[in-house]
């Protein structure tokens, strides 16, 4: 089974609290399967053997790189200087969480993931996880 999956976290700056959502592209037949396969895996970023060191590195790379691409783009400057304008609107969003966002993204440890994973309550069980499965096409 193939499947491709991505993970968006709302924007904690814009709400008191935050969500995440997890879409998963897969072929109609297995949409279930890789439903089932996207939970398990994200049930075991809990786990002692969940996040490791080098994916962590592995990550702040894929960020920093992408950082550098989207400075020549007009939709990533909008996306960023968002909220800065009145002070009142986002709390703690200035043009410091620019400038200063790679000094951040480097200084982002392990142990800083796993509080996080620990505050989503990754668990696969219908009371923890909502899911909705949408299909296009036909289902053979």
């Amino acid at each position: 089974m193939t499947y491709d999956a991505s993970f968006q976290l709302s924007p904690w700056d814009h709400l008191q609290g935050a969500w995440y959502t997890v879409s998963v592209t897969s072929s109609p037949v297995q949409v279930q399967a890789a439903l089932q396969a996207c939970r398990e895996a994200l049930t075991s970023l809990k786990g002692s053997h969940g996040i490791m060191g080098d994916s962590i590195q592995s990550a702040k790379r894929i960020l920093s790189s992408k950082l550098h691409s989207d400075l020549f783009t007009t939709k990533a400057w909008v996306e960023k200087l968002s909220g800065i304008q009145s002070i009142k609107a986002i709390p703690g969003r200035d043009l410091s969480s620019i400038v200063d966002y790679e000094n951040i993204l480097q200084s982002i440890t392990l142990q800083d993931i796993q509080l996080l994973i620990e505050l989503f309550h990754f668990e696969n069980n219908d009371n923890m996880m909502i899911d909705c499965v949408g299909i296009t096409g036909t289902i053979q």
